[in-house]
């Protein structure tokens, strides 16, 4: 008789916006693991809580928590992410925590420390590594499907967007950086995933000493004595659509993001007209799966597998703090000539 292993208790430390629209109604799906508490200081945030999840154990410090938990997201501000994070791991709990890790290299690799000494899974929530087309497109850089990268373009563009309950983003010190941090973060996570560390880089930005709204970084490979440049463009004041496009020696690759992704390939030369084949079976161009659900099922497997390296990995997180404290370290002013036509 086979045995059915019993679902996880995880438990949510900051009940904001990312907590009830994502991670909430993600773990209420999922068939592995089951939400046992949240940890939150605001009391209108507890009230609106214990309203929509009446047997839920509701604490205002993770000191408080009675329940024997197996993990636990943090979804509070990024400046806080290291206190809490050892303070889980300090009493034997797994931490999945929303990207970015932490908003220092040091503090970054202190939690990395931290969790391999503790024999604890540290996750980071970059989420958007679970949509099947970006593993696709992984996929062909990793298989070369159409030869050596040649450049390539991510680019994130809106003007909104998304609204903190704690208003954090408007904080340098509490959130670490702007635009290119909070918006750009992924495509930064999607860059290192699909090519590496890079050897050269460096941003321009409009910050003028606040807090960027539009961002360039621009970034120089070199793999198996092939050089590549590329670009990621943030911007929170244009809308610009949502993907990337990656130039490889065969042919050009465009993938844009949304509820509905779609990739267009196009071939160069002599392979214009030789057929493209999908072999890449867990692929459905118009499914984009719940990647919040995804990455906690990932989170489960972890815990039980004591498995470290999989889909997500701390590595690549901690060097996305990395070159995130680099480029705005040494980054160049943005020339911006708002004013001249007046």
């Amino acid at each position: 008789m086979q045995k059915v292993m019993r679902k996880l208790k995880i438990g949510i430390v900051g009940a904001g916006n990312i907590a009830e629209t994502a991670h909430i109604p993600a773990l209420l799906m999922c068939l592995d693991a089951e939400l046992t508490c949240v940890v939150e200081t605001s009391i209108e945030r507890i009230e609106k809580i214990k309203k929509t999840n009446v047997n839920l154990s509701v604490y205002d410090s993770i000191n408080k928590i009675k329940d024997e938990l197996d993990g636990v997201i943090i979804c509070t501000p990024n400046d806080t992410h290291r206190e809490i994070a050892f303070e889980c791991i300090d009493r034997g709990i797994n931490v999945l925590i929303e990207k970015p890790i932490a908003t220092s290299y040091n503090d970054a690799l202190e939690i990395q420390n931290k969790a391999i000494l503790s024999n604890k899974i540290a996750m980071i929530g970059y989420s958007t590594r679970f949509w099947p087309s970006v593993q696709f497109v992984k996929e062909i850089i990793k298989n070369k499907t159409l030869g050596n990268v040649k450049s390539f373009l991510f680019q994130y563009g809106s003007s909104g967007g998304w609204a903190p309950v704690s208003n954090y983003v408007f904080d340098r010190k509490r959130s670490g950086g702007g635009a290119f941090l909070i918006n750009g973060s992924h495509y930064l996570d999607r860059m290192i995933w699909y090519f590496g560390e890079p050897r050269i880089y460096g941003l321009v930005d409009d910050s003028d000493g606040g807090l960027e709204a539009n961002a360039l970084a621009r970034f120089e490979y070199v793999k198996e004595g092939q050089g590549f440049n590329g670009i990621i463009r943030i911007s929170k004041t244009l809308n610009l659509t949502a993907g990337c496009h990656i130039e490889f020696e065969h042919g050009n690759l465009i993938h844009q993001d949304g509820k509905e992704p779609t990739i267009s390939i196009g071939f160069k030369g002599s392979c214009a007209n030789v057929p493209f084949i999908n072999s890449y079976k867990n692929f459905q161009i118009k499914h984009r799966p719940n990647m919040y659900l995804e990455q906690i099922q990932e989170f489960v497997y972890k815990i039980r597998q004591k498995e470290i390296n999989s889909i997500s990995n701390i590595e690549d997180a901690v060097l996305c703090t990395k070159i995130t404290e680099e480029l705005y370290r040494d980054r160049k002013q943005m020339n911006c000539n708002w004013y001249n036509k007046y």
